[in-house]
């Protein structure tokens, strides 16, 4: 039996306790992987982005990545990747956030600044994904 990965990434503005901050602006922060400003949380069963929000609220603890995502294979785990993006120049910037991994089922973006949920991964139709493309990314407006 197959098992799939589940990704599911929490997209933040403004600050977070303990949490690097991305500023866009940088010009060393583009075209780079972003993932030493990761924090990875694991749940070996499927559980909803609500219920993370209150495992957080009740003290679970992630761990801060130091450099690229290990290879995560195949697992059933819902693992949920929080970071934080600023913009500090004085005009909007459209950023692409792609996830690079061959085989993601699902990997959902939340914002909980706008509290907008935006969709891809192999497991979406096509017309359902928040970009039309084969690969994983989510164009973001800040």
């Amino acid at each position: 039996m197959r098992k799939s990965i589940l990704l599911i990434f929490l997209f933040v503005f403004g600050a977070l306790h303990a949490q690097d901050t991305i500023d866009i602006h940088q010009a060393t922060m583009r075209n780079q992987s972003i993932a030493n400003h990761f924090t990875l949380y694991e749940s070996k069963d499927f559980i909803s982005f609500q219920d993370f929000l209150k495992s957080k609220n009740q003290g679970i603890e992630g761990k801060k990545l130091d450099a690229a995502i290990e290879n995560l294979d195949f697992t059933s785990s819902t693992y949920f990747i929080e970071f934080v993006v600023k913009n500090t120049s004085d005009k909007a910037y459209w950023i692409n956030l792609e996830i690079a991994r061959p085989i993601t089922n699902t990997v959902d973006l939340y914002s909980c600044s706008t509290k907008e949920v935006k969709k891809n991964g192999d497991a979406i139709p096509f017309n359902k994904k928040s970009s039309y493309s084969n690969k994983c990314v989510h164009p973001i407006l800040i």
